[in-house]
């Protein structure tokens, strides 16, 4: 009887053992409004080309993009992009309001994405951005 525990803990061992591998190695899904977000700090620059400052994005321009970006996301409406990035404010992410549309207004790229590695236990990122840059669909410099 002893033998037989022994080897259902050896094979209880073994199992945890793989699962904790595979764990180790499986890629997090992000998916909803996250990946959305995901891309535009990933990237290091925000949609349109209105704006005066790279850190400054129009809605319709954001939610344009996030419709051709992110294919999940082409029947969302415009309102759920307000309402997600409105949750972030205690981030730094801030709405203003403009003659030429409603827009939002990101904190340095750096600190939006030491907020996601504490939310997501680590990342990895393409690039060593700490601000945001110009889009390359802009004029800017």
């Amino acid at each position: 009887m002893n033998k037989v525990k022994d080897l259902h803990l050896l094979d209880a061992e073994a199992v945890l053992a793989r699962v904790a591998r595979a764990q180790g190695s499986r890629k997090v899904r992000v998916d909803g409004l996250d990946a959305y977000y995901l891309a535009l700090i990933t990237d290091g620059f925000l949609p349109g080309i209105v704006s005066r400052f790279p850190n400054r994005a129009l809605s319709r321009e954001m939610y344009a993009d996030m419709v051709e970006r992110v294919v999940d996301l082409r029947f969302v409406p415009l309102r759920a992009l307000g309402v997600y990035f409105g949750t972030k404010r205690e981030i730094g992410i801030a709405m203003l309001h403009t003659a030429i549309g409603n827009s939002w207004v990101f904190p340095r790229l750096c600190h939006l994405r030491r907020d996601w590695e504490l939310r997501q236990g680590g990342w990895r990122w393409p690039n060593d951005l700490t601000d945001w840059i110009w889009s390359p669909k802009s004029k800017r410099p």
